[in-house]
């Protein structure tokens, strides 16, 4: 199974993967659905020039973003949430998403 923790407090974001979805043998459509949300993100991240601070850590079965700041993070935030958030409920079995929003 993939679990997901999201936390957002205030302008600072985390998330947090790890697991395998176990849908299928071989090559797996959901591990590659959230990788690419992931990637996504990340890739995001790199380019916003408004973000103060980036620390990624990107591994076989597992991936994890932190940063603070940007306008167009933000939006790459909610699009990944909105993703993952979709996959989960659609695979129940094989990814777990946990999202947590602070306002400080």
């Amino acid at each position: 199974m993939i679990e997901i923790q999201a936390v957002k407090r205030a302008n600072n974001f985390k998330v947090n993967i790890k697991g395998h979805a176990m849908y299928s043998k071989g090559e797996d459509i959901l591990c590659s659905a959230v990788s690419i949300l992931y990637y996504s993100l990340v890739a995001a991240a790199e380019k916003d020039a408004l973000v103060t601070s980036l620390e990624t850590n990107t591994q076989k079965g597992l991936g994890e973003i932190s940063f603070s700041g940007g306008r167009e993070c933000r939006g790459a935030y909610k699009m990944a949430l909105e993703g993952f958030t979709m996959l989960a409920r659609q695979f129940p079995e094989n990814i777990k998403i946990v999202k947590t929003e602070r306002k400080r």
